[in-house]
Formats: structure tokens, sequence, C-alpha cells
């Protein structure tokens, strides 16, 4: 059975957060509303524990809104 795992809100703007994959071993969750990104992960579970760490917000990123 496969583990659950929360997903925490957005540690940039308190959005709601959510998982994305580009193949089997590349997950990241990113906010929905500022578009900030966590580091990529080999699995989900490796990805939203990253996300949910926020004493480590260096390796995450939040693209530059355009005007600003």
């Amino acid at each position: 059975m496969a583990k659950i795992v929360e997903v925490k809100w957005c540690p940039f703007c308190g959005g709601l957060a959510r998982s994305r994959a580009t193949g089997p071993k590349r997950w990241w969750v990113e906010c929905g509303d500022c578009g900030g990104i966590g580091p990529i992960g080999r699995s989900l579970e490796l990805a939203v524990n990253d996300w949910n760490r926020r004493s480590d917000t260096r390796r995450m990123t939040v693209p530059e809104q355009e005007g600003q």
C-alpha cells in the first residue's frame, strides 16, 4: 500500500502546494499561487519531505514575476 505524505502549505506565500512529476524518478512540489518550486526528488516522498522541511529554504526557488 502506498504511503500518504502530507504536503504543507507554501513557505513563501502560504498558498496551496501540489506534487508534480516528469518521469518515474523526477518529482517536485510547487505552489499553485506563487509558483515556488521545491527541490527535485527521486520519489514523491523525498520531494514532499524536502518541501516540508522549513529550515532549508535556500534550495527552493520562486520564479521572478514579470514586471518586478
